[in-house]
């Protein structure tokens, strides 16, 4: 065999952190598959029998046959199964519904914001399918894959989760042992075969609190604080001061102050922007509105809250997050930001 189990793990072993993408950097899909389900009228059960335990799903993500031609498989896998299901079911539906789902969660990409820091290498291990516009317009484009040091995509390698083989090319490809690496995902199976190689495993629920669970588990095993510290109010002022002079004198400029992988969210993209590209372009077009006059900065934990209000009666109150280089990893905004408000 090419790896040894080991029988002791300690933090100071631990070299690579490994992230499954959808359930666990993104928002689950499976409360959406289950309302799918329901709406199908069959069981949840009976929907990921038809989904993940079907050939033609498994070919999809092992990049052996397109979008296109996933649905006629699955149809025609379904017929010749007699595998009861409704008429209103479409594969291409089922398809956009896990596309939808998946939404940026905020504090797995600032947890690895945090573990790039500390000098981990962070990678990501994703089974996908190739030619879905909605998932590659999202996400291949949207700096997603820019957070990671390496991505490893089960489409592109022809293998997939919970294939022992891919995670041997993992490891391989990374030059790292199994008991150097902790692997996080939302599926018991993916895990269970990660863990029989000698690959340390978190689950992440994709019940409310799941994330948080996973995140303590993972601050456990590293014996790390996955937070930075509380910023000095002289640091906050003068990231804050940059970042309102930037946005009255240079708007064309302010994404200077972010960070090449940052996260992005205003009233405007409630999904969020992640990525330098897509933050510019956007900031571009949002910045030549007048700024207040009036503001209050408040340290937090790992950045700064900055509220304000202007002439025409628009509030906010931003939350920004800094990394070690006092650059913004992330940018949150709520309240009208760029429409008017009755609210102060």
């Amino acid at each position: 065999t090419l790896f040894l189990v080991p029988t002791v793990m300690t933090a100071k072993e631990i070299r690579v952190i490994l992230f499954d993408l959808g359930g666990v950097v993104l928002e689950s899909p499976i409360k959406g598959l289950m309302e799918y389900g329901k709406k199908m009228g069959s069981i949840p059960w009976n929907l990921n029998k038809v989904m993940g335990g079907s050939q033609a799903w498994k070919r999809l993500e092992r990049g052996e046959i397109v979008v296109g031609e996933y649905y006629e498989e699955l149809e025609n896998e379904i017929k010749a199964s007699g595998e009861p299901v409704p008429e209103e079911f479409s594969p291409r539906a089922l398809l956009a519904v896990v596309s939808a789902s998946l939404k940026f969660r905020v504090e797995m990409i600032d947890a690895i914001h945090a573990l790039k820091r500390n000098g981990y290498t962070v990678a990501a291990l994703t089974n996908n399918w190739k030619q879905s516009e909605d998932f590659e317009t999202r996400f291949h484009h949207s700096g997603l894959f820019s957070l990671f040091h390496k991505v490893f995509e089960s489409s592109q390698l022809g293998m997939r989760k919970p294939e022992a083989r891919i995670y041997r090319h993992v490891l391989q490809e990374l030059q790292v042992r199994p008991e150097q690496t902790v692997f996080l995902d939302d599926m018991g199976v993916n895990l269970k075969a990660a863990k029989q190689l000698g690959i340390n495993t978190i689950k992440v629920p994709y019940q409310s609190g799941g994330v948080a669970q996973a995140l303590y588990e993972l601050q456990d095993i590293l014996q790390l604080s996955l937070k930075t510290g509380r910023l000095t109010g002289n640091i906050a002022e003068s990231i804050a001061q940059s970042w309102i002079h930037y946005w009255k004198h240079m708007p064309n400029d302010v994404s200077k102050l972010f960070a090449e992988d940052a996260f992005y969210q205003d009233p405007t993209v409630p999904d969020g922007l992640l990525g330098m590209e897509e933050i510019s372009s956007h900031i571009a077009v949002s910045m030549r509105t007048s700024f207040p006059d009036t503001r209050t900065i408040t340290p937090t934990e790992n950045g700064f809250i900055l509220e304000w209000k202007n002439e025409v009666k628009s509030s906010s109150r931003e939350v920004f997050v800094i990394d070690s280089n006092n650059q913004i990893t992330r940018y949150l905004a709520i309240g009208s930001l760029f429409e008017p408000s009755s609210k102060l």
